[in-house]
């Protein structure tokens, strides 16, 4: 008998054979000095390899086998409709390509998210021959078991893992928005890992959530008239079309809203309660693009109203504002004034009234008040030189003098009107705010005026002749 020794690609084979024949029959390959033996056969393989020739497998497994391991997003973020909460799904396969041999690996994932977000749950769905099962995996490091170590791959077989995560995102630093380099932690960036060697990676930059802003128009504005809150959501370059935008705007106390709230944020709607605007289930185009909600609101005081982030409650998938709006509601002033500031009773004074607007503030309309007189005074002929406009109501002999409708022009600005009052009763008159009644919101009376009367001296005459008394003689 002659021991040959044979190679066959990596494998090495111990043969006895009986011909030369059948050498050839089972091995391409070269054989030295064949001489008639025995038929019996010694293999020596790794494990795992199929026999040339079409033969049986010795082995189950072999780990020496070239596996491919690739990772990609294939899906999202996409918004869930809980509120800040969205999707994204990663593609994991593991290929072999070999036509004979079986190969083993094992997976894991990782998730390498900034701060910021906080995973909510983590599943798998599996796909291919002997891939392991799916579902829902957890674990305290967050480090997720797709595949346990020595999962057998057949000859000629992919094995697929859809990994979806889900997430909350919280305020992220504009710095980790984007993808960075292979390994950051900037971006919803995934590695997993193959055989416990190869590791490959995926990332998708994290959505921008569309932003607030707001504004009221005009500024100021008079006590009781209206002003326009505008809110404005902005969708970033490069977003998804949005969905599910909700929010609650309480406004500052003091004011109020006035009239229907609406909204062009596709497919929402907008309403209004007193001191409250929200947006349920607004829409938003892809990339850049905005929408608005809008809302008259009023105040009948005198005031500035700031509106900031602290307002907003109930945001989904929003970014609040982070620079506040404000209106202010402003009054005109209304003053008075004798002249002259003493007479003599039953003379005439004039009672001059003055309103005034102060810089930057508003054309001021519908200016109103009555002023009650002191008792003892009374009108004393017709108003003259009004500048105020509207309907002045000083009826001679009467003790009340009003006015209607008035207008003032926008910025610094001032009216008057002057009605001619007497008494006959000597005194000071005192005429301050408590004689003034019915002021118009957008006028504020914070002054006073006397004028003193001076009686009429109440004189009697006796006469004589200047002589003594005499008796008749």
């Amino acid at each position: 008998m002659k021991i040959l020794k044979c190679s066959y690609a990596r494998i090495s084979y111990i043969l006895s054979l009986s011909a030369a024949a059948v050498c050839a029959a089972l091995f391409p390959l070269v054989c030295v000095g064949q001489t008639a033996v025995t038929n019996s056969v010694t293999v020596t393989t790794p494990a795992g390899t199929i026999l040339p020739g079409g033969g049986t497998s010795v082995a189950a497994v072999d780990t020496d086998v070239v596996l491919q391991h690739t990772k990609q997003v294939v899906s999202g973020p996409t918004p869930t409709g809980t509120s800040n909460q969205f999707t994204i799904s990663y593609l994991v396969t593991v290929s072999n390509n070999n036509p004979t041999l079986i190969g083993e690996y094992g997976l894991t994932d990782t998730l390498l998210f900034p701060a910021g977000l906080t995973v909510n749950s983590v599943s798998s769905t599996n796909a291919g021959a002997g891939v392991p099962a799916g579902g829902v995996l957890t674990s305290l490091a967050g480090v997720y078991t797709l595949a346990p170590s020595a999962t057998a791959i057949g000859a000629n077989t992919t094995h697929t893992y859809t990994l979806t995560v889900t997430y909350t995102q919280g305020n992220v630093a504009t710095v980790d928005l984007a993808c960075g380099s292979i390994g950051s932690t900037a971006g919803l960036r995934n590695r997993s890992t193959a055989l416990a060697v190869n590791s490959q990676e995926a990332c998708a930059n994290i959505t921008v959530r569309p932003t607030i802003s707001k504004s009221f128009s005009p500024t100021p504005v008079q006590v009781g008239g209206t002003s326009t809150l505008t809110i404005t959501i902005t969708n970033a370059i490069g977003n998804p079309a949005q969905g599910n935008l909700d929010f609650t705007d309480t406004l500052a106390a003091g004011l109020t809203t006035s009239g229907v709230a609406s909204t062009t944020c596709g497919g929402g709607t907008a309403s209004s309660t007193v001191n409250s605007v929200s947006l349920a289930n607004g829409g938003l185009a892809a990339g850049v693009a905005s929408c608005q909600v809008i809302v008259d609101v009023t105040s009948n005081a005198a005031a500035t109203y700031s509106n900031t982030a602290t307002n907003f409650t109930g945001l989904s998938n929003l970014t609040p504002p982070t620079t506040p709006a404000s209106v202010q509601f402003v009054q005109s002033t209304l003053t008075k004034s004798f002249s002259p500031i003493t007479i003599n009773a039953g003379a005439n004074t004039s009672l001059t009234f003055t309103i005034t607007n102060a810089a930057g503030n508003p054309a001021m309309s519908g200016l109103g008040f009555t002023d009650l007189l002191p008792s003892g005074l009374l009108v004393n002929g017709a108003t003259t030189g009004n500048t105020c406009g509207g309907v002045i109501s000083a009826v001679s002999g009467s003790s009340s003098i009003s006015l209607s409708a008035g207008t003032l022009p926008a910025g610094t600005a001032s009216c008057v009107f002057t009605v001619p009052v007497t008494g006959t009763n000597g005194g000071v008159y005192l005429n301050n705010v408590t004689n003034v009644t019915g002021e118009s919101l957008n006028l504020i009376d914070n002054t006073s005026a006397s004028v003193t009367i001076i009686p009429i001296a109440n004189l009697g005459v006796t006469k004589n002749n200047g002589q003594g008394n005499y008796v008749a003689g």
